[in-house]
């Protein structure tokens, strides 16, 4: 039987992988590609996926962070 960890990897592998272009590029959810050095977590979760720099900047700016 697997354990949660062991889910949570494998989703944020999967999900990773689906964000992932061609070119090396990710996809943010938004649609936006961004090169992944460009992108933030916004989430403490280790296994949150990063989002482009214009979702960054609108989250960190509605948050106050």
């Amino acid at each position: 039987m697997r354990d949660i960890i062991e889910t949570k990897e494998d989703c944020a592998e999967q999900q990773y992988a689906e964000m992932e272009q061609p070119d090396g590029r990710l996809k943010c959810f938004c649609g936006e590609l961004f090169a992944p050095e460009d992108g933030d977590v916004l989430s403490p979760d280790p296994w949150a996926m990063p989002s482009c720099p214009k979702c960054s900047a609108e989250f960190f700016k509605r948050n106050k962070i």
